[in-house]
């Protein structure tokens, strides 16, 4: 789950990138399902090497390419 400060301060800026709705909704999916599988597996979610692990995982998931894109956007957005 993610910290609710963390939530908040996400949530705000997707607005401001003008991302449509179900986009916004897309990419809070994709940054909590980081935060999980970061404490899952004791990456540290705030660093950038920890991203391209999960990329990875969803790779092994079969998750199309899209959805890989859709995760990196989302966790960029994190570390800007």
């Amino acid at each position: 789950m993610l910290p609710n400060e963390l939530y908040q301060k996400f949530t705000q800026i997707l607005p401001d990138r003008k991302l449509p709705k179900p986009e916004q909704y897309l990419y809070t999916k994709w940054l909590r399902y980081y935060w999980d599988f970061c404490h899952k597996y004791h990456h540290n979610p705030l660093i950038p090497t920890s991203l391209s692990l999960f990329l990875s995982k969803l790779q092994e998931k079969k998750q199309s390419v899209q959805q890989q894109n859709q995760a990196k956007f989302a966790i960029g957005l994190l570390y800007d």
